[in-house]
């Protein structure tokens, strides 16, 4: 039977090949306890955190590919993050990232991520204008106007892309929870 010191030390030298230390790996991953069990065909990688505002996490799979597979898609995502460019959707750069770390580990690893990309998009296209939007608003805000009108001006000058949620439209959350309507285009657009 595998032992969680196992998984661990699997998932460093899997870090080493990207370029992630094992204290890197560590502070991004594994500050806590490990634990690993299997039952009914199924490994379960935990990870108790040290920190009680942290919430603990479990890593499931059939098998110990899977299992490494979900760790380090995981550690592959959080060092993305800080990839992007300035009003362009983040994830248009982090998913690129992901890709190129994750091929490097392992090619069917990178193509099982490109599907889950493309099944976030499905539900969440990239949206290019959510920064320059948000920005726009609190101005139109700081200009005065109140939430509603902010929001629609922001909105019909920087459109949101038709399928995505509104509340995924500001990183900060400052949109009300809806759908933007399938067919709906901004103001400009109509005419």
């Amino acid at each position: 039977m595998t032992k969680s010191g196992d998984v661990k030390e699997k998932v460093y030298e899997l870090c080493q090949k990207i370029g992630v230390d094992k204290k890197r790996a560590d502070t991004i991953l594994f500050e806590g306890q490990t634990f690993l069990s299997a039952q009914n065909q199924q490994l379960t990688f935990e990870i108790h955190t040290n920190d009680p505002r942290e919430s603990s996490v479990a890593y499931q799979a059939q098998d110990m590919d899977g299992l490494l597979y979900h760790i380090m898609a995981d550690i592959v995502s959080r060092i993305a993050w800080s990839n992007g460019k300035p009003d362009e959707d983040r994830r248009r750069s982090k998913f690129d990232k992901e890709l190129e770390l994750l091929g490097i580990l392992s090619s069917e690893w990178a193509e099982k991520r490109k599907d889950e990309h493309k099944d976030m998009l499905a539900e969440y296209p990239f949206d290019d204008f959510e920064q320059i939007r948000h920005k726009y608003f609190m101005q139109m805000q700081a200009e005065g106007k109140n939430f509603d009108e902010a929001r629609k001006i922001a909105d019909e000058k920087y459109h949101v892309p038709l399928g995505v949620p509104v509340s995924k439209t500001f990183g900060s959350g400052s949109y009300k929870t809806g759908f933007v309507k399938t067919g709906s285009k901004p103001e400009a657009e109509k005419a």
